[in-house]
């Protein structure tokens, strides 16, 4: 069944299955003043209702609204005829139809969106059916469920419309309901609850960004085998995750520095070599110690001799340089080749240690930190305590 037919007024009733549940008499009047002087410019759509002789209204619901206002008003009667396309659907479908209308319309509230979304899952529809179905991304669909997902006091204020979307967005980084409302109640009262970045910083600052060194060098896989949890933000344009639990990835990282700082300390002749988890030598490591300079090793007789012959290469190749054509991309490559080669053995005989006296050999040492790869390294300086 799909045809237009003149039902009367008092045959309508709104369908329980029309997503905008927040719906106000909002220019209720001001579309009924239209109706009156104009007449319906678009009909309604309607299923057969369970009692017989009526219709859901499944799409149309401030139509109808506008209409009944005008029926109380005593401008129209129980019989005036509305045209409606009647559709023979199931609830489901009726619902998928007014999220459809709504939703291309972009008049629903938020809230409405949300529900409508949660209402699909929760009838077994997939998640990428519902982004095709709808136009949208998958990420979308998964965003609005987690909004659906609020604590709620929160979701409440935004049904109110006491905070935007974007607000509700920062509380729904993280699904965990306590920390949701640990900072609703810290925030909701001051300047900051109506900013999606503060709440944002203080819904993540106990975690870590999955691409900080620090998760890097503690490596996903472990983390989540120690029983680290992850949470994806799917609402920022990078949609990163976030390690919640940041005491797991600090200890599995400060294990694997800790190693590797015993490796710098059995080879390097050091009298300490300490760990530091950070991706520099703070103040505080440094505020008991002063830091000690001292020159690299001497060149033995044919490392000088090397190093000689790789500076005449590199002259030779500077002057080579002036004649290279542009156009050339093979020996282009393969000068660049030449090039890095000779200067990166030469910068290698130059990186030898230094060469630590007799006297301060107990007392020297260096630290070891988290490299921005997320490689362990040995910073650079050397520390007397």
């Amino acid at each position: 069944m799909n045809d237009i037919e003149m039902i009367p007024l008092g045959k309508l009733r709104l369908s329980d299955a029309n997503v905008r549940k927040n719906d106000s008499n909002l220019f209720i009047e001001e579309l009924a003043a239209n109706i009156e002087a104009k007449g319906l410019l678009q009909n309604l759509i309607v299923a057969p209702a369970k009692k017989r002789g009526m219709f859901d209204v499944t799409a149309g619901g401030r139509r109808l609204r506008a209409l009944n206002f005008l029926l109380e008003a005593g401008k129209l009667a129980k019989d005036h005829p509305v045209t409606c396309r009647v559709l023979d659907i199931d609830a489901a479908e009726q619902s998928e139809l007014s999220l459809i209308e709504n939703v291309i319309r972009l008049d629903m509230t938020p809230t409405d969106e949300i529900r409508a979304y949660k209402h699909f899952v929760n009838e077994g529809s997939d998640l990428d059916a519902i982004a095709k179905r709808f136009g949208r991304t998958r990420r979308f669909i998964e965003g609005r469920l987690r909004l659906a997902d609020l604590a709620d006091p929160i979701f409440a204020a935004l049904e109110e419309g006491k905070i935007t979307l974007d607000v509700a967005k920062a509380y729904a980084t993280t699904p965990n309901h306590d920390r949701q409302m640990m900072v609703w109640n810290e925030l909701s009262n001051s300047w900051q609850g109506n900013q999606p970045d503060s709440i944002r910083r203080m819904i993540t600052h106990s975690a870590i960004r999955s691409s900080s060194p620090m998760a890097k060098l503690a490596s996903e896989a472990e983390y989540l085998a120690a029983g680290g949890k992850i949470e994806r933000d799917l609402f920022t344009e990078d949609g990163g995750e976030t390690w919640i639990d940041a005491e797991i990835a600090q200890r599995i990282a400060g294990e694997k520095l800790q190693a590797f700082a015993t490796e710098v300390a059995a080879t390097s002749g050091y009298a300490w070599v300490r760990p530091i988890l950070e991706t520099r030598i703070t103040y505080s490591a440094t505020e008991d110690l002063h830091q000690v300079h001292l020159e690299p090793a001497p060149l033995s007789e044919d490392e000088q001799a090397e190093a000689d012959r790789l500076l005449e290469t590199i002259s030779s190749l500077e002057a080579k340089s002036e004649a290279l054509d542009d156009d050339d991309a093979a020996a282009a490559a393969d000068f660049q080749a030449r090039w890095d080669a000779a200067t990166n053995a030469y910068d290698a005989l130059h990186d030898k240690p230094p060469v630590i006296p007799e006297e301060m050999k107990a007392n020297l040492g260096c630290f070891v930190i988290i490299g921005a790869d997320g490689q362990p390294a040995v910073a650079s300086g050397l520390y007397s305590d």
